[in-house]
């Protein structure tokens, strides 16, 4: 019955914030930022933090504590959406102090790698806290980044609910069935409005996605560090991480502020060259992009997903994929110079 209340919640909601953010025009989209005049479009409610934030509190039963570390993030995401914290380098410290405080309170932090240098010096406290802050800054950040074209993120983040729907029906019991289902009826319901164009998710939802899920994540892997490869976790998170660090080598390789954003991304890249080479509409364009991107990832994941304990096979896969993005990245973006 509470699937059915959470139906109802999520549907109501997501139209009253779209009424309310049209009518008072605050969390519309602005396209007049250059990395995002050509995969967005104006006047596109940014409210898909506040519609998951909400369904966080009211539906799910995960500690106050972790209720109050989304809470701190996702007020970052809309002070950056409202144009009050419009300095990434400062939202990145930030984020930063906010994340070393909760991993603290809540106790979690990498202390076990199966990587032998990194697992010595995880034996020092500071430092696992330190890595495991990196670790979930670099996913975080990385979903932001990935959340130029609908869909992307939002299936993304979906077919790891689904993951760990998998695991849970074998006993890896880090979120309960009951929110896990809750949480794939959500994103789900999201997906929809997203693909129909109608909201974004904007700074808010993807900062609070990411840090949702890197936190669920780390947790995951900790509670079951025999069962499962902890390249299996990077597997899993590689996209958004690798895009992260992939525009911060090629930013410094350019002698550009890795903070800075751009219209380089791997997906806007992609964007570009469908709508130069196909005459469809640009919401046509966009949403394919980020149906492309997710079945990549799904075939990469049901792939990677029986074997999740067998290390050389996830490093196999997680080094084929850095091969897919760069060859497909450098074929993009010598043929938007052209």
């Amino acid at each position: 019955m509470i699937l059915f209340y959470a139906l109802i919640f999520i549907l109501v909601s997501t139209l009253v914030f779209i009424k309310l953010s049209k009518k008072y025009k605050i969390l519309l989209n602005y396209t007049g930022d250059s990395h995002q005049k050509f995969t967005s479009f104006e006047k596109t409610p940014l409210i898909g933090g506040c519609i998951f934030l909400l369904f966080i509190f009211l539906f799910t039963d995960f500690t106050y504590l972790m209720k109050l570390y989304l809470m701190v993030i996702f007020t970052i995401g809309i002070l950056s959406d409202l144009k009050l914290l419009k300095s990434p380098r400062k939202r990145l410290i930030l984020q930063f102090l906010i994340i070393i405080i909760f991993l603290y309170l809540l106790d979690i932090k990498l202390i076990f790698t199966k990587f032998l240098i990194l697992d010595y010096l995880l034996q020092n406290i500071f430092f696992s806290f330190f890595f495991t802050a990196f670790c979930l800054l670099i996913v975080i950040n990385g979903t932001n980044f990935i959340d130029g074209n609908n869909l992307v993120v939002l299936g993304y983040y979906l077919i790891l609910l689904l993951i760990i729907l998998f695991f849970n029906k074998h006993d890896f019991q880090t979120i309960s069935k009951l929110n896990i289902f809750l949480l794939i009826e959500l994103i789900s319901i999201l997906l929809i409005f997203n693909f129909l164009n109608k909201i974004y998710l904007g700074d808010n939802g993807a900062l609070l996605i990411g840090s949702f899920f890197g936190i669920i994540l780390v947790k995951f892997y900790l509670e079951n560090t025999l069962k499962i490869s902890s390249f299996f976790i990077v597997l899993i998170l590689w996209y958004p991480a690798f895009e992260n660090l992939f525009s911060i080598i090629r930013k410094f390789y350019f002698s550009k502020s890795p903070t800075e954003p751009d219209n380089n991304h791997l997906h806007q890249l992609l964007y570009f060259f469908l709508l130069k080479k196909f005459k469809f509409s640009k919401i046509f364009i966009n949403n394919s992009v980020g149906l492309l991107i997710t079945l990549y990832n799904s075939i990469i994941v049901c792939l990677a997903v029986n074997y999740a304990n067998h290390t050389q096979l996830m490093v196999s896969l997680i080094f084929f994929n850095i091969v897919v993005y760069i060859t497909t990245y450098m074929f993009l973006i010598n043929y938007k110079k052209k």
